[in-house]
């Protein structure tokens, strides 16, 4: 498996609702969400956050976590626990 060099708003578009899985472990978080948040012609044009989906147990605190996909390759990002419900926990990410 190789290590994504660039985790730039396009990468993510492209695998948005692919499944990743965490390393040595058996859990998946799905991409849910791609979201631009900079606005054009400012220096954060591309700041963007994510939103992944996972189960609703164990719910994972945040941290700095290794995700594999067998066609986006193996990164790491740091995930926030933002929302759960009865059948989900949802993580985020921001990139500024």
């Amino acid at each position: 498996m190789s290590f994504v060099q660039d985790l730039s708003l396009e990468f993510f578009r492209a695998h948005a609702g692919a499944s990743f899985s965490l390393a040595d472990s058996g859990l998946a978080l799905r991409l849910a969400t791609v979201k631009q948040a900079g606005m054009p012609g400012y220096a954060r044009e591309q700041a963007f956050s994510l939103i992944f989906e996972g189960p609703a147990q164990p719910r994972l605190e945040q941290a700095t976590l290794c995700l594999r996909n067998e066609t986006a390759g193996e990164f790491h990002i740091f995930l926030v626990p933002v929302a759960a419900d009865a059948g989900a926990t949802y993580y985020e990410a921001v990139f500024n």
